[in-house]
């Protein structure tokens, strides 16, 4: 049989979620499937946009499969499903020609001739009743909640609602369904004499991406807002040039990392912190940490590329500019007093990132919020064993939920009478008890927390 012309990219767009209901993450997903599937420019955007599509808007989307079918969505088969999900996605997100979107999806469903009737008909009576598109307007709210609306978790809208009001939490949702722009990082952008460089990382961006803007919050970093396949990208591939949302990059900006000093990253993989505190060390010492063996490898990728004198901790490695420590955080083999900083960018629910990864706000559940915060607390407590008097310990989550920021430094201070806060960063910071809060609204970033301590005896 002769599937319709674009099948071949709804296929592997119908494969990268059924990959991520198995449990794989979208923006690894994604990226592995679209380097094995050898499509041209438009049909990978198009796999990234229904796949994320789908991912953001599956709670609205979800309710239009059951309404046209009678039948809950989680009854179905994921072949099933995934076809379905995509089909909605086109007729009422991207607003395809109702025709194209039913005969492209219908094939997902695989070969079984009821599974595709069943898929057919279903999507053709969306079509027909002629719904409200997803995502565009809130004409269509009626009764519905911010939840239901933006296509979130109700746990998610009662936490933020109960945080940051009703108001900021509409904002917060918007923002988390907005594509997010790409924003690169100049390796080097840091080091003496760097215009150079820079310039010539300018024109060579400017000729391979399409539109670009030199970010207004990050010396050497630029916003893409049309792209090709960056993975491609001369820089991407060399080394010189890497993908960092500003917010993180705002983060190692704030550090205050001087030439002299050992620094000790608790969670580096993988690697985009650590990358940018090595820049900013000359001859000083980065031991990074990092208990996943696969991440610990590629941060060892990032550091070499910047020719730092990479090396495993695993032997008599002490003269390393940058050393990678396949370890536990929470138990490093580093000796009380031996740091000048550390920086703990410790594992959250990743709730200031949903733009960037949709599926974490189905993927994350309530009671692993204070699973990870308890975390957080103990590798904080692990960062102040490790620095010396005098020294500071950094900690930055790229979440807002008030349990992993506040409540962390809540508990960490309580614990450590020596530790006292360091000043809050400038706007488009926000100050808050006990840190600093970076709204994706309000600085177009990633949703980002950091507070500093400085250990006075």
């Amino acid at each position: 049989m002769n599937e319709p012309v674009g099948s071949h990219s709804r296929a592997v767009a119908g494969h990268c979620l059924l990959r991520v209901e198995d449990g794989g993450f979208a923006h690894l997903v994604v990226p592995a499937e679209l380097g094995r599937a050898r499509l041209d420019v438009r049909d990978r955007a198009l796999v990234t946009a229904l796949v994320y599509g789908v991912l953001r808007w599956r709670r609205r989307i979800d309710a239009e499969i059951e309404r046209a079918s009678s039948r809950p969505v989680d009854s179905l088969d994921p072949e099933v499903r995934a076809a379905l999900r995509i089909g909605v996605m086109q007729l009422l997100v991207l607003d395809m020609d109702p025709h194209a979107a039913v005969a492209t999806a219908v094939p997902i469903a695989g070969t079984r001739k009821s599974a595709r009737g069943f898929v057919n008909g279903v999507l053709r009576a969306v079509a027909r009743a002629d719904r409200p598109p997803i995502g565009r307007t809130d004409a269509d709210a009626g009764d519905a909640s911010l939840a239901e609306l933006y296509s979130y978790p109700d746990w998610i809208e009662e936490l933020f609602v109960d945080q940051f009001g009703a108001a900021r939490t509409r904002a917060l949702f918007a923002h988390g369904n907005r594509d997010a722009e790409v924003s690169l990082r100049v390796v080097g952008a840091r080091w003496p004499n760097a215009e150079e460089s820079l310039a010539r990382a300018e024109s060579a961006l400017r000729g391979a991406v399409g539109e670009l803007d030199k970010s207004r919050l990050t010396p050497g970093a630029w916003r893409i807002r049309r792209t090709g396949n960056l993975a491609s990208l001369a820089g991407i591939v060399d080394g010189t040039l890497g993908i960092q949302d500003e917010g993180s990059q705002m983060v190692a900006a704030a550090l205050g990392v001087t030439p002299d000093m050992t620094v000790v990253d608790l969670c580096a993989g993988p690697g985009g912190k650590a990358s940018a505190i090595l820049e900013m060390l000359g001859a000083g010492l980065l031991v990074a940490g990092e208990p996943d063996l696969g991440r610990a490898r590629t941060t060892e990728r990032h550091l070499d590329r910047i020719g730092g004198g990479i090396a495993t901790l695993t032997g008599n490695h002490q003269a390393a500019t940058a050393a990678v420590v396949n370890q536990d955080g929470t138990h490093c083999a580093l000796r009380s007093g031996s740091a000048d900083l550390v920086l703990v960018d410790a594992p959250c629910s990743g709730l200031g990132v949903m733009r960037r990864r949709p599926d974490l706000r189905w993927r994350i559940q309530p009671s692993q919020i204070d699973e990870l915060a308890d975390l957080q607390g103990r590798l904080l407590d692990e960062a102040f064993r490790v620095v010396k008097p005098g020294g500071r310990v950094v900690y930055s989550v790229c979440t807002v939920t008030r349990a992993e920021t506040t409540g962390v430094v809540e508990g960490f201070l309580a614990r450590h009478a020596t530790a006292t806060p360091d000043a809050c960063q400038r706007a488009p910071w926000r100050q808050i008890e006990g840190g600093s809060l970076l709204l994706g609204p309000e600085a177009d970033t990633d949703g980002m927390f950091l507070a500093s301590f400085t250990r006075l005896t």
